[in-house]
């Protein structure tokens, strides 16, 4: 009796198991593209820094572009730490908290705005 119910508690554990969804992978990130950033060739949008096909999306009928970046792209030793501030927002200094928005001119000088 005591083996039956064991079978059986296994045997309905391995089923309900076997129909569950595998769990999510990293899969691969949108990112949004600026309208300054795409170019058309022969209509076709790609993304003006790498050459690659960039996917439009009609958002309130004006279109959203966007390509897709593999989940491993920014991982290695080159890679930013997953706490670094995102583009253009630095600390004045070292011990300020706080973030300020800046900006590069053409000559690479450095401007907060």
């Amino acid at each position: 009796m005591r083996n039956s119910i064991l079978v059986t508690t296994l045997a309905a554990t391995l089923a309900w198991g076997a129909l569950q969804s595998p769990t999510a992978d990293a899969a691969d990130v949108r990112v949004s593209v600026g309208v300054s950033d795409v170019i058309f060739e022969a209509g076709v949008p790609y993304y003006r820094v790498t050459r690659e096909p960039v996917y439009v999306v009609y958002e309130n009928n004006s279109p959203s572009y966007y390509r897709v970046i593999s989940s491993t792209t920014y991982k290695g030793t080159h890679s930013p730490p997953p706490w670094a501030p995102a583009y253009g927002w630095r600390a004045k200094n070292k011990k300020d908290k706080k973030l300020y928005h800046g900006y590069y001119d053409a000559r690479g000088v450095w401007h907060w705005d």
